[in-house]
């Protein structure tokens, strides 16, 4: 890919395209204070508006100027600023992102490094879960940061409103419409670690509809130690149109990831791995109608990987309809019915086996709410999401919810709901297995299997949140959890076997775990002068799990797990507006230790600083990341984890 359409786009708009000019002006939502801040309307938490002060769950939210004044070049390191989220970077095209807990006990194989399975993302509600293997694919999700409107990211359960698999929290990335991105721009960014980006777009009205194209191109820096193996490169592209109620827009996207195959166990001597370039394609398509109390969505999302460890080809077609209707001044209702078809082909590879031929999947689903305004100040919320699947048939997914509106500045909410996460396709049918003869002549090595007596993972959650406005341009919000996990999917091991001569040691998915966890969530945010603002957020979370009795722990991936989640965590950022133009940005990190694989992986504080300058139609931005050490680990649930190193990027950006 060393000639990729989307670096002669930019070429093209960024030297050609003058001439091109907005024809209307949007508002500019980045200029709101924080009074108007608190005040935007949020739709995720319970699938219709609502104010973000007066919302009955644990929700944050990332603004676009949230994303503007940040240092991050990708979604993954836009989340890092969210409480109760942890983000580890395991390679240079590799994270694990959870909500309240279990880094580990997630995905394929022995390696949990690779999906993680109990939240669920949506773009534009297009949900990116993979049912395969259960888990999001991040590497691919490269919405062009410039065209993200907010991120709501809900902590805690969300089954009621989005089903199976939103057990720990719903991460929802909402993209602006196309009148607000009228006119153009176009981006070249370089540095250390992402050697070169571009991107362009132009926006424009014709026909009565509004809409945008892009094209972004990217490479990647590989490891520390100088490996090609983790090179990245990729290439995207898209639509987003609108007119009256109607809506329409796609991507499609194509590259390749470096990257080494390797069984994770402390049980060998030596760990066989193969240098590889994966590679990865699909495109999507969605459109929507929507009004104030209805909308009726329809998408075709195409997904293509292909390694020597997974293949996949993935076509999902999603059909989803939400209505909203007010019955009486005290009964607040919504509800809605889906239909999701996945249909899976050419996902055996050499290592990685699903049993069962090609496979449609089905999932029916229906769902009621109601909100009660018992008085003026108090409400309940009540709620429950019915599901049928094919490998656990019916999933009933309830959730109750109480707020109380003290006054203008204190909110009080509570709530209880339960959430399941259904298995993964390999879960129940795959087999990943890994044979180095040279380094074992008589070991075949590990071989991982499915189960088909597999039932859904349980979790019932309690959650209490509060909310203040210290002052108005300051805010407060607390929120604490408490919850109960039954049926978790883990490995057990079993007893060596021989197999044509050869001896394998064999691991079984099994409902063979409990956990609980709980925790507290702080963020804070104050515009202490018109030209500072700081915000910052402190997260505790605990794990602990326990094995069931008649099963035992596969290596890494049993009790082990419980210290690969940080107790403690904090973020830090203070933004100055300075004269002429100028910005300057400083952000804190910190994350307590983590225990993964029996390895101790310290703690960290790191800072990164943005400096900006725009003039007239240009911005030049200068980042540091990573500034306080030349490198630091923060993962080792892959033998393979690198370090993420001190780095830094120019950006220069023109709008048209």
């Amino acid at each position: 890919m060393k000639k990729m359409t989307g670096r002669l786009i930019c070429i093209v708009f960024f030297f050609n395209c003058t001439h091109v000019y907005a024809q209307t002006v949007p508002t500019d939502l980045t200029n709101l204070n924080l009074p108007e801040l608190m005040n935007i309307e949020v739709t995720s938490a319970q699938k219709m508006p609502e104010k973000y002060f007066t919302t009955p769950a644990a929700i944050y939210v990332i603004t676009a100027e949230d994303i503007r004044r940040s240092t991050a070049t990708s979604i993954p390191e836009l989340l890092r600023m969210v409480p109760g989220v942890n983000v580890q970077r395991i390679t240079s095209n590799t994270w694990t992102i959870t909500i309240r807990g279990f880094n580990g006990l997630n995905g394929v194989g022995l390696n949990g490094s690779l999906f993680v399975n109990k939240v669920l993302v949506l773009i534009d509600g297009r949900a990116v879960y993979s049912p395969i293997y259960g888990g999001v694919y991040w590497d691919v999700q490269d919405v062009p940061l410039e065209n993200i409107e907010r991120i709501e990211v809900i902590r805690g359960s969300g089954g009621t409103l989005y089903g199976a698999d939103a057990v720990d929290g719903v991460i929802n990335i909402i993209t602006k419409k196309p009148k607000d991105t009228l006119g153009g721009f176009a981006t070249v960014t370089t540095g250390s670690e992402d050697r070169i980006s571009s991107t362009a777009q132009v926006g424009a009205q014709s026909g009565g509809w509004d809409y945008r194209v892009y094209g972004k191109e990217f490479r990647e820096d590989q490891g520390i130690e100088g490996s090609q193996v983790n090179d990245w490169t990729e290439a995207q592209g898209g639509f987003r149109a609108e007119k009256d109620k109607w809506n329409v827009q796609g991507d499609f996207y194509q590259g390749y990831i470096g990257q080494q195959t390797i069984i994770d166990s402390s049980t060998l001597p030596t760990l066989p791995t193969v240098d590889e370039q994966e590679e990865v394609r699909g495109w999507n398509l969605l459109s929507r109608y929507e009004d104030d109390d209805l909308s009726l969505q329809a998408y075709w999302d195409r997904t293509e990987r292909y390694s020597v460890a997974f293949g996949q080809r993935l076509d999902t077609i999603n059909l989803d309809y939400t209505q909203h209707n007010q019955l009486t001044q005290m009964h607040n209702l919504v509800w809605g019915a889906g239909y999701n078809l996945d249909i899976e082909d050419d996902i055996n590879t050499e290592i990685t086996q699903i049993s069962k031929p090609p496979a449609t999947d089905q999932v029916f689903s229906t769902f009621l709410q109601d909100e009660m305004s018992l008085t003026d100040k108090l409400k309940f919320i009540l709620g429950s999401k019915l599901e049928y699947n094919i490998f656990t048939h019916f999933e009933m997914e309830p959730n109750a919810r109480l707020s109380y509106d003290l006054n203008d500045t204190n909110f009080l909410w509570a709530a209880a709901s339960r959430a399941v996460r259904t298995p993964s396709r390999f879960e129940e049918d795959g087999t990943y297995n890994i044979h180095d003869a040279a380094a074992f002549p008589n070991l075949a090595g590990l071989q991982i299997s499915g189960n088909n007596d597999l039932t859904s993972e349980k979790m019932l959650g309690y959650e209490l949140g509060y909310r203040n406005k210290p002052t108005e341009s300051s805010l407060v919000d607390i929120s604490t959890f408490y919850d109960e996990y039954s049926d978790l999917a883990t490995l057990t091991a079993g007893n060596l076997y021989l197999n044509q001569g050869l001896v394998y040691l064999p691991f079984q998915y099994v409902n063979g775990m409990t956990a609980h966890t709980y925790g507290l969530e702080l963020s804070a945010e104050d515009q202490i002068k018109a030209w500072w603002k700081i915000k910052g957020d402190y997260t505790l979370t605990k794990l602990n799990l326990n094995t069931i009795p008649s099963y035992s722990d596969a290596p890494g991936l049993g009790t082990d797990i419980q210290g690969e989640t940080p107790l403690n965590a904090a973020y830090l950022q203070s933004s100055f507006d300075l004269p002429k133009g100028f910005e300057f940005d400083q952000t804190l990190r910190y994350s307590d230790r983590t225990v993964e694989n029996q390895v101790i992986v310290p703690p960290y504080l790191e800072l990164d600083l943005r400096l900006s300058w725009t003039y007239k139609s240009w911005n030049v931005e200068l980042v540091g990341q990573n500034l306080l050490q030349p490198r630091h680990a923060e993962s080792a649930l892959s033998t393979l984890s690198e370090e993420v190193q001190r780095g830094g990027y120019l950006k220069l950006t023109r709008k048209f």
